[in-house]
């Protein structure tokens, strides 16, 4: 169907779809499977962290930072270990909100930890299988640091983080939860690195 003006709406909703960012995929040989949009929300928080050129500013204090021009640590994580700990983070926050919304529904506190439990395994055993892919859902070329196969390093480094998501868990049944969740994927790295 064409407009007054001439333009059709297949074409008028393509320009918006691109000045809204909603880019189309042009490699499906990987399609991004069910953990594809923690992937691509973890990828745009490592993205905002490091157009800013450093992280975000946690501390209390006196600003400017007079120390922080002179400071020489901590030093920025590398955008590889910062996008690993972003998954993390993301998964984390999805498993308590699934917690949230399964208590609210009146499923009871030890089915809400069975959910969350169910849903922290899947991605671990995803996660340290082959076929877990780090697919870049942007148009035009991935950074040299994403590589789409999960490394030892990885494993390692989002075992670490689970391990300090429980430390911040709510209630004792998702503390144990992300501590085991932890304790596979360094387990695995390990493994990986002999």
């Amino acid at each position: 169907m064409t407009s007054r003006e001439g333009i059709s709406e297949d074409s008028l909703s393509t320009v918006f779809r691109e000045f809204l960012g909603f880019f189309p995929t042009t490699d499906d040989s990987h399609p991004p499977g069910a953990w594809g949009p923690i992937i691509r929300k973890a990828l745009q928080s490592t993205a905002a962290a490091f157009s800013t050129g450093h992280a975000p500013r946690l501390g209390a204090g006196p600003l400017p930072d007079p120390w922080a021009a002179i400071a020489l640590n901590p030093q920025p994580l590398p955008p590889r270990v910062d996008f690993i700990s972003a998954v993390v983070r993301e998964v984390a926050d999805r498993a308590l909100l699934i917690y949230d919304v399964a208590i609210a529904q009146r499923g009871g506190r030890d089915q809400s930890v069975l959910i969350v439990g169910d849903y922290v395994s899947r991605f671990v055993d995803d996660y340290c299988g082959d076929d877990f892919r780090f697919k870049w859902p942007f148009p035009g070329p991935h950074p040299d640091w994403l590589t789409e196969r999960v490394t030892s390093i990885d494993l390692v480094v989002a075992g670490l983080n689970f391990e300090h998501e429980s430390a911040l868990a709510p209630t004792n049944d998702l503390q144990q939860i992300f501590q085991e969740a932890g304790s596979i994927l360094r387990r695995a790295g390990a493994d990986r690195m002999r």
